[in-house]
């Protein structure tokens, strides 16, 4: 690793962190617009050799402030990751990504800079809303590792003034980060708490890069991981599937927004589709979460359970007591492996009215014991290893005109192991292997949901989505996916911002005079009052795009919700079809340009390209709860209900007969 001289301001390599004399200082920040780095501080060093020049004077205040913190605490080296690793070199830079949860972990003190707060009491810092509570430093993910690795963490204002240690803030922090009071203090070790609670600490952070939001967890789960940036969010996956190989906590595939409760389908007012299309798939479908925003609630491992309700592997008992003892005929412990079929899983299981639920040994934190949902697939390729999805689909019966079934993740199966119950009954599971598809194939992946669209091939289209306004919409949280068949007209296309509770229809079609039509419908949670509006309806005189003040249209207001429709001739397909108008699609209003702002915030980069404006925000916007993951294309709506009390709509795709 390369350490910062905190007095000549030179960089030293050491190769590795325990060997440093004296130990180190290392920092923790946000990143800014311009970062001085490895090249930056070798080429001062470089150039003040020649002048005579002090180092110290050529370095960012950041760099400066800090080295001056770790001399004034008697360390004479210092570690900054923006200036101590060479970005250039990919293996460097791999190397560091690997070992820097280590660095932290081995560092004597950790400054944590955070650039928005002011100097303050502890009083200030912990009221209502306060910058602390607000910190950007609270929100990214690199910073989870950098708040748990270091045994001392002193955080420092704006103007680099103490505010207090993670020990004497340990529970301020625990109600802003969700990191338990007693990991901080290290009462108990990180690595003791269950996957999913780890993964419930780094959910509501967010990386610059996607790749990161695993690579920046590697620390916090002991494994390592080849560096490759530009794999997207497969990087996630490859993070879940090595903490598989590492570990057998099945926590791991407790995630979703939440579960069915235990107990009677029709007190619950539900009845299980049982006609359900396998073929309709979304983020629920698969073993794998898409990211750590799925992870909403902690669970427990039993067997690793400090504190178990039931233990779980038995204790050795008299043989009269084996029977009870053994609730699923037979002492195992679940295993998971990914194969090239898919993750074949060894769970207790049980099958009740068609369907299937693996009991994952995982407690809530109410000491239920929960159960995954699974749907065979009829498509499987060996109809001996059957392949399955997870979730299951249920009928809601209590609102007899409600034509959205709900679609649910995980069960609770009650709190006795020995006595599982289902659907109001007493449930016997037993050890099963089970093959499970652990993330969407590859025509059903985000990464390749931009360039998705039949619409934009066709030879001679009657109108063109361009790729880069589909992918500004995909900045701002919505997806566009097709709602009826990509080769009829008309069609309806809709976008959805299921994280903000916005949903969009767009109908467009060709007139029987020949003239080009679109219309635009607005949904949000508050108003679903026009949801099942036909698509294939238009206004004449409303919605011919020819008779459209310079081809465009306003749908709504702009005050709160608009959206501003407009076409020109896509010359891309002038050869072909002159007729081909291409879209161009702006939002307006205060809920629109709330979701713009909350966007930016979550990427922390540079402003939101031009081609989706809003107009200023002009009262704060209501933002539905926040759901747990980003949602697929679809042919078909569902709900997915948050334990039975809230819900909100779920989006899913079709796959082509034939394929898994």
């Amino acid at each position: 690793m390369w350490l910062l001289h905190t007095t000549r301001f030179e960089l030293k390599e050491f190769p590795d962190a325990s060997g440093v004399p004296g130990g180190y200082a290392i920092l923790s920040h946000t990143w800014g617009n311009r970062e001085q780095t490895y090249q930056d501080i070798r080429a001062i060093a470089e150039q003040c050799k020649l002048t005579g020049d002090n180092p110290r004077d050529k370095t960012s205040s950041k760099i400066r402030k800090c080295c001056d913190m770790a001399l004034q605490h008697g360390y004479e080296w210092a570690w900054v990751d923006s200036c101590c690793i060479n970005k250039t070199s990919s293996t460097e830079l791999s190397e560091a990504i690997n070992s820097m949860f280590k660095w932290y972990w081995q560092a004597e003190v950790c400054f944590a800079f955070l650039v928005d707060v002011p100097t303050a009491s502890i009083d200030e810092l912990s009221a209502e809303g306060s910058p602390f509570r607000r910190s950007r430093w609270h929100k990214r993910g690199w910073t989870l590792q950098e708040l748990i690795a270091p045994a001392v963490v002193i955080f420092v204002s704006r103007t680099w003034e103490r505010l207090g240690t993670k020990a004497e803030l340990a529970q301020l922090l625990e109600e802003i980060t969700h990191v338990p009071q007693s990991i901080l203090t290290r009462q108990r070790y990180y690595y003791q708490a269950s996957v999913a609670d780890r993964m419930v600490w780094a959910s509501n952070r967010v990386t610059t890069r996607v790749e990161d939001q695993g690579y920046c967890l590697m620390g916090l789960f002991n494994v390592r991981m080849t560096i490759i940036y530009g794999e997207g969010s497969h990087a996630f996956q490859r993070l879940q599937q090595k903490i598989m190989k590492h570990g057998f906590d099945m926590s791991l595939f407790a995630w979703g927004a939440g579960w069915l409760r235990n107990a009677p389908l029709r007190d619950l007012g539900l009845e299980f589709a049982t006609r359900r299309d396998i073929e309709l798939l979304n983020d629920y479908s698969y073993l794998l979460a898409p990211s750590p925003a799925s992870f909403i609630h902690g669970f427990e491992f039993t067997p690793l359970h400090p504190h178990p309700k039931q233990i779980y592997p038995p204790p050795v008992l008299k043989e009269w007591q084996k029977a009870r003892a053994r609730p699923f005929h037979g002492v195992e412990i679940p295993t998971a492996a990914v194969e090239n079929y898919g993750i074949v899983c060894r769970f207790p299981v049980f099958e009740a009215g068609g369907i299937v639920v693996a009991v994952l040994l995982c407690e809530n934190k109410s000491r239920e014991h929960m159960g995954l949902l699974l749907q065979r697939d009829p498509l499987s390729y060996d109809p001996k290893r059957p392949l399955h999805y997870t979730s299951a689909v249920f009928n809601d019966t209590s609102t007899p005109d409600q034509q959205f079934p709900l679609a649910y993740r995980l069960v609770s199966l009650g709190d006795d192991l020995y006595n599982l119950r289902f659907n109001g009954k007493r449930v016997k599971p037993r050890w099963r292997t089970l093959y499970v598809q652990p993330r969407p194939e590859a025509l059903y992946s985000p990464d390749t949901s931009i360039a998705r669209l039949r619409l934009n091939c066709a030879v001679q289209p009657a109108f063109r989505i361009p790729h880069w306004l589909i992918a500004n919409f995909d900045m701002l949280g919505f997806l566009l996916t097709p709602e009826t068949p990509e080769d009829e007209l008309p069609l309806r296309l809709q976008l959805s911002g299921t994280l903000y509770g916005e949903f969009i229809h767009l109908d467009l079609g060709i007139c029987h005079t020949g003239d080009h039509w679109a219309k635009v419908l607005i949904h949000h949670d508050d108003d679903t009052s026009n949801w099942n509006t036909p698509h294939h309806i238009h206004d004449c005189t409303e919605h011919h795009v020819s008779s459209w003040s310079e081809g465009k249209k306003l749908f709504g207001d702009t005050a709160t919700r608009g959206v501003e429709l407009a076409f020109s001739t896509c010359t891309l397909a002038s050869a072909t079809n002159p007729r081909t108008l291409a879209a161009r699609i702006e939002l307006k209003g205060s809920v629109y340009a709330h979701i713009e702002q909350q966007a930016r915030l979550l990427r922390h980069g540079p402003e939101l390209p031009q081609s989706i404006r809003t107009v200023p925000s002009i009262a704060p916007a209501s933002v539905a709860s926040q759901a747990s993951a980003s949602l697929r294309p679809s042919w078909a709506t569902f709900i997915v209900s948050v334990e039975h009390v809230v819900s909100w709509p779920m989006r899913f795709v079709r796959r082509p007969s034939g394929s898994i």
